[in-house]
Formats: C-alpha cells, sequence, structure tokens
C-alpha cells in the first residue's frame, strides 16, 4: 500500500486582490494574489501538528520523525528545508519552520506542501475505562498538500491536524483491562489506522481558517467473523485474540443458529436456518444486520462468494444465489441431498452432503448458476475443501477423499481418528482436524500424525500469512510455520470461548474488504 497521501486544498481568501494592470496587447485573464497570512515580518511561516481526539481514548504523547519540508511555488521552484531535530512533537505546540521565500517568491506563492517522513509516526494512548494502554508505531510515509490557489507562507503559522474526529476505533485496538496493546506494521489494522489517521486538515493557526484537508484512500478494517446457536455473532480485528459480541442471542423469529459466514468487497452474508426455513444475515460493518428470510430455501448451511456472487447451500438440495445477500435466486431442488459444505476454485464450485447414507456431490462450472451431479462419495460429506489441482473432503468413517477433477473420480483413505472435524490445503499440504490428532500430508500416501487440543475449525490469519484453529473450548491457536507435530509448537492467541450467552460456535470466517 503506497502510504503517502497527497490532496487539494480548500483555501481563505484573502478580502482584497490586486488586478492586472492594463495594457496595450490583449486582455490577459487575471492571475490570483497569493493569500498573504504574513505580519510583514518577513520571517518564513512555520507549522505545528497534532492528532485529532478519540472518543474514549486519552492520547499521551505522539512524535513523527520526519526528514524535510518541501514548497512548490507556483512557476514550478522547489523549496527544501531539512527538519533539524528529525521528529516533532504531535502536541500542537512544537513548531517546525517552513522554507523561506526570498526575493519575490511570495508574490508567485505557493501551490503546495509536501512533509516527508524517514521514520515512525509514534502514539501512546489509554483508555481509561479498561486501564489499558496502547502504543502505534505507524508507517506514514508523507503528506501532500496541493492549494487550489497561491498563498503565501510567510511569517504563517500552520498546524496539521491528523485524523479527524475519531479517526481510531477502540475494537481495532484488542484491548483488555489493564493491558498493553503495540499495533506495527505487521499487525491486522495498521493500513486502516495509517488510512484514518492520512485523514488531514490544515488551518490556519492565527485565524483558524481552514486551508486544505486530505479525504485519504479508505482502508477498511479486516475482521474474523464468528457465528453460533441463537444467531450470536462476534468479530475479531486482531487474529482471534480479543473478541467482541456484535449480535447476542436472538429470542425472536430470527433466533435460528448461523451455520457459515461468507464476504464480497461490500457485504458480509451469515446463513443458517432449520429443516423448515432459512435465515440470512446481512451486514456492511459488522455493527448493524439486516435479516433476510427465504422460504424457498432450506436449513441453510454453508455459503460462498464465488466470483460475482454468494452462493448458499442447505438441506433437502437448496441452493440459492444473491449478488448482495437480500435478493435471491433459487434454484430447482439438487435432489434429496442435505448439502453441509461448499468449495470453490475459481467458477468450478462442488458442494457436498449426505443423501440416503451416502454422500451427494454436486458441481458447477459456471460459478454456482447451474449444476450437475458428480461421483458419490462413499460416505456422507461433512467438510470439503479446494486443492491446487481438484477437492478434498471429509466425512464419518474416518475417510479423507480426493478428486484431482472436478468430482468425476475419487479417491480416499481412512485416518486413524474415530471423528474427522474439519479439512484445509495451506502451503502444500493437507490437513485434517480429527478428534485427537492433526494430519498432514502432501501426497495421500505419506500421513503424518500431531497432536491436538481439541482442534475443531480451520480458519487464516487475515493476512493469509497464518493458519489459525479453534477449539472446542474457542481457543483460538495459531499454528507453527513449520508443520511441527508437537502442541507445544503451536501459540494459544486468544478465548473466543462461549461467552456469556453461552452461545456455541459454527464457523469462523476471515472477512477482507
Amino acid at each position: 500500500m503506497n502510504r503517502f497521501v497527497r490532496f487539494v486544498g480548500l483555501l481563505i481568501l484573502c478580502t482584497g486582490c490586486r488586478k492586472s494592470e492594463e495594457s496595450d496587447g490583449p486582455p490577459q485573464p487575471e492571475a490570483p494574489e497569493p493569500t498573504d497570512w504574513s505580519t510583514s515580518v518577513g520571517n518564513p511561516g512555520n507549522m505545528t501538528a497534532r492528532a485529532s481526539p478519540v472518543a474514549g481514548l486519552d492520547l499521551l504523547d505522539g512524535t513523527w520523525t520526519l526528514a524535510e519540508l518541501e514548497l512548490a511555488l507556483c512557476d514550478g521552484t522547489v523549496l527544501t528545508t531539512t527538519v533539524p531535530s528529525g521528529a516533532i512533537r504531535l502536541d500542537g505546540e512544537a513548531t517546525i519552520a517552513l522554507p523561506e521565500l526570498v526575493d519575490g517568491q511570495s508574490e508567485i506563492g505557493v501551490c503546495g506542501i509536501t512533509v516527508r517522513s524517514d521514520g515512525p509516526l509514534r502514539l501512546d494512548g489509554r483508555e481509561p475505562e479498561r486501564n489499558a494502554t496502547f502504543t502505534l508505531e505507524l508507517s506514514l510515509d508523507g503528506i501532500t498538500v496541493d492549494f487550489l490557489e497561491p498563498v503565501d507562507t510567510t511569517d504563517g503559522r500552520f498546524r496539521l491536524a491528523l485524523g479527524t474526529t475519531d479517526w481510531l476505533s477502540i475494537p481495532w485496538l484488542g484491548l483488555v483491562p489493564d493491558g498493553h496493546v503495540t499495533i506495527r506494521e505487521e499487525h491486522p489494522q495498521h493500513d486502516t489506522i495509517v488510512g484514518a489517521l492520512s485523514e488531514a486538515v490544515w488551518t490556519d493557526d492565527d485565524s483558524g481558517g481552514t486551508i486544505g484537508t486530505a479525504d485519504a484512500e479508505v482502508v477498511l478494517p479486516p475482521m474474523h467473523l464468528a457465528t453460533g446457536k441463537g444467531g450470536w455473532v462476534a468479530v475479531s480485528y486482531d487474529d482471534g485474540h480479543t473478541w467482541s459480541e456484535v449480535r447476542p442471542d436472538q429470542d425472536d423469529a430470527s433466533a435460528d443458529s448461523l451455520y457459515a459466514f461468507a464476504g464480497s468487497d461490500a457485504v458480509a452474508v451469515g446463513v443458517g436456518g432449520s429443516d423448515e426455513r432459512s435465515v440470512v444475515l446481512v451486514t456492511e460493518d459488522a455493527v448493524d444486520f439486516e435479516e433476510v428470510f427465504v422460504d424457498a430455501l432450506k436449513g441453510l448451511r454453508d455459503v460462498a462468494w464465488v466470483e460475482s456472487q454468494f452462493v448458499a447451500v442447505g438441506r433437502d438440495g437448496s441452493v440459492g444465489t444473491s449478488p448482495d445477500g437480500r435478493v435471491w435466486d433459487v434454484l430447482d431442488p439438487l435432489g434429496d441431498c442435505h448439502f453441509e459444505s461448499i468449495a470453490h476454485r475459481g467458477s468450478e464450485v462442488l458442494v457436498v452432503g449426505e443423501a440416503g447414507g451416502l454422500g451427494c456431490v454436486w458441481a458447477s462450472e459456471d460459478g454456482g448458476s447451474t449444476f450437475a451431479q458428480r461421483s458419490a462419495l462413499s460416505t456422507p460429506g461433512h467438510a470439503v475443501t479446494a486443492l491446487d489441482g481438484g477437492f478434498v473432503a471429509i466425512g464419518p468413517g474416518s475417510k479423507l477423499s480426493w478428486t484431482l477433477d472436478l468430482a468425476d473420480n475419487w479417491s480416499s483413505v481412512v485416518l486413524d481418528d474415530p471423528i474427522l472435524y474439519d479439512v484445509v490445503s495451506w502451503d502444500g499440504w493437507v490437513k485434517v482436524l480429527g478428534s485427537s490428532s492433526v494430519f498432514y500430508t502432501t501426497d495421500f500416501l505419506n500421513i503424518e500424525e500431531g497432536e491436538s487440543d481439541g482442534f475443531l475449525k480451520f480458519v487464516p490469519s487475515l493476512d493469509a500469512q497464518h493458519l489459525l484453529v479453534v477449539s472446542e473450548d474457542g481457543a483460538i491457536w495459531q499454528a507453527p510455520s513449520e508443520d511441527a507435530r508437537a502442541l507445544e509448537d503451536w501459540t494459544r492467541r486468544g478465548d473466543l470461548g462461549r461467552l456469556p450467552a453461552g452461545a456455541e460456535f459454527f464457523d469462523v470466517a476471515v472477512w477482507v474488504r
């Protein structure tokens, strides 16, 4: 992500502007007079900087390591000054001198200001309610302001307010009582916070008039969404370290359990329901949720975003597609298959489930708009995931099954575990969570076995660099970078738990917008 922010300024103009003198030539357009912020002392202007306030947080201290300031004159000349101290305190008091205008340059006027950084921006703060502290170490490379009209910066005093009011969201920080959090470049919300902080405002310190504003690139926060019984939803912004309940158990018609979430760039969609009906939950921000009931779909169990539409599957062969989760096209039921899981690789979609005690399989080659029945699994399909060259599924009887095409042919192997919970393809490995072990294979011939701690569900980290798992007691674990077999090599990151409402989770999904 390019963290150099550029924006066009708005100007407070002087009350009197000099007009062009009469000439014998053809009339010329009037040149705008530079806005005069000076007091006629002739000194270079200066600037201060601060971070805008955030409700519920005390911003205690901050510094920004700067390299230089540039003034772009309206004739193309660029004046540069090195910041002598290197760092400016973000308290709105410490000043940095702007490059000096000489030899009539004030009459030409300044058309742009650039602040360049060669180090991190650091902010320390506190949340009084939790007595928790935090440190932000952000990579904000610089800011450029392009003015619409020339400005005379001589002897002017300018203030840069980083971030608009409430630019920082408390949940992004993942604060716990009496704890401390440091957010650096590797943190999932680093880019989101940088984008919010870059929505800056330049003002004249003497008059308070606005000189320029910045509308920075919007980077929406990635998150994990957990779903469970009673329509319960929780969200984590820090790879499962802390969780916030955003939708408690419901006590009305929408109290059906939610079994899965999937997200597009615009919305996240959760699906669930009973054998008699379905419920769909739509959110644009993981704060407000819209309920959608689709009578023709029964007991939805899984959903995926496939190219340009959501594809949801459920009981009695139910399949529906939707571009936004609100309006659904319902396909004719696909036999008597009770679908449990969906996976896709590009436009190829595979759904698996149970029919008459066997595994039923249907496939689509057009992104889920039409389906055809494929070779059945020998046991019901409980979970399926895509491989680089096929698909892999698990089911009862400890069966691990795979196909190297679109389910025209299946091969299988029996693993040494009575119950298989989840399967994932990751870094060239196929990994399976069982009731007592984790299984690893690259070729389905040599299968290695490692320790488990009640692991039930795989989920990628928000940056897709690590693999997380959720255990039966709601603990969030991070898998080691190597496929180590000992449990001591895993890292416990946090706890989803049952939460006070006693909610039981069914799925944890990643939503990156």
